[in-house]
């Protein structure tokens, strides 16, 4: 029997290889937004794809204070958050941009599926790093997740959003309303027609003729008239908007003249109404009314889902829609000047407040008299 061979030597053992640590996302305020088209895809991916997020607006409402707290992975941009900086009593206080007048609504951060939670973490590291801040966000939607980079938030609802599911029949969608509404809007549309009011959306070429009599009727109307400040914004905003193939005007026409525009935006695959104006006239009372049907319709048989009328419960806007959402504003403060500060504006907002309704009181009793 020969003899066996020796055993081989047993090969060293190999440690485990672990995957190279994923750097830590950092923050960086940027004065502009040189990142539109990643950034656009990151808010087109939102949760709650909102008009307000795009590149195109958020450029066209931007001035010196515009800052964009850009949420990177070494060079490749996560998520981000767009805000205006301005300071008071030296602290530096942050809101959405374009807020306030504008009315923005669904603002959020933007982040990559599935990195929302880094996005936040950095945001949070951003919030509650060493010094003073107040960052004062109106207009966000009820689910938020900027909130979550907030610790110690204060959040209030200011307005509901109402919103509508969109068949791909107009008919369903009246069917789902009331007799009465499709009824009555029936009986609009037939006295519109016999008046020879015409309704249609304008092509891309007519858009900004479209926005001259937007502010035309709105120049009428004395609570317009601060809108129209905002106009040459507004402006940018749309004609971007347009070429992004985010934007639809609605006109009535009769005579031969505009007597309602209604402007609206189709980001995220959703119909959202944003400026209406029509002529005054008794015999133009239900123009706005039918405009938003007519809109409504051509939503449908294009394909969008949703019917979003922005913030504003008022009674017209809730006959279209029997949904909504809570628009919420969320304010905090890192560091005891930053607290002090939003303690101050805090009060006197609610002085303000106070304030005029005594004036809207006394004005009260002086028409009574």
């Amino acid at each position: 029997m020969l003899p066996s061979a020796p055993a081989a030597p047993a090969a060293p053992a190999v440690p485990p290889t672990t995957p190279p640590a994923r750097p830590r996302p950092t923050v960086r305020e940027a004065r502009s937004l040189d990142r539109a088209g990643d950034w656009d895809r990151l808010a087109d991916g939102a949760p709650l794809a909102s008009p307000f997020l795009k590149s195109w607006w958020l450029t066209a409402v931007a001035d010196r204070n515009a800052r964009y707290l850009l949420v990177l992975e070494d060079d490749r941009l996560l998520g981000g958050l767009a805000v205006r900086r301005s300071r008071r009593l030296g602290v530096p206080v942050y809101t959405a941009l374009g807020a306030g007048r504008l009315c923005p609504d669904h603002i959020d951060l933007v982040a990559e599926p599935g990195r929302a939670d880094d996005v936040v973490a950095a945001l949070r590291d951003w919030f509650t790093r060493p010094g003073n801040r107040v960052v004062d966000l109106d207009g966000l939607h009820e689910r938020a997740r900027v909130v979550d980079a907030l610790p110690g938030a204060a959040l209030t609802t200011t307005d509901l959003g109402p919103w509508e599911p969109l068949p791909a029949d107009p008919a369903d969608y009246y069917r789902a309303r009331t007799r009465t509404f499709a009824k009555r809007t029936g009986k609009k549309q037939r006295r519109a027609e016999r008046a020879g009011t015409v309704f249609r959306r304008l092509p891309d070429a007519e858009v900004a003729g479209g926005l001259d009599d937007l502010w035309s009727l709105h120049a009428v109307r004395r609570d317009r008239r601060p809108l129209l400040r905002w106009s040459p914004q507004i402006r940018r905003a749309v004609l971007a908007g347009t070429s992004a193939g985010e934007v639809r005007i609605h006109v009535a026409e009769r005579d031969g003249a505009r007597c309602g525009v209604l402007l609206s935006f189709t980001t995220g695959g959703r119909l959202s109404t944003y400026q209406i104006a029509r002529r005054l006239e008794p015999d133009h009372a239900d123009v706005g009314n039918l405009l938003y049907a007519a809109a409504i319709e051509d939503a449908c048989r294009d394909g969008l889902t949703e019917l979003d009328l922005l913030r504003g419960a008022e009674p017209y806007k809730l006959s279209f829609a029997s949904e909504a959402r809570a628009v919420v504003r969320a304010r905090a403060a890192h560091g005891p000047g930053a607290r002090l500060v939003l303690r101050l504006v805090v009060v006197a907002e609610r002085a303000r407040r106070a304030a005029g309704a005594a004036v809207r009181r006394l004005r009260s009793r002086g028409l009574d008299d």
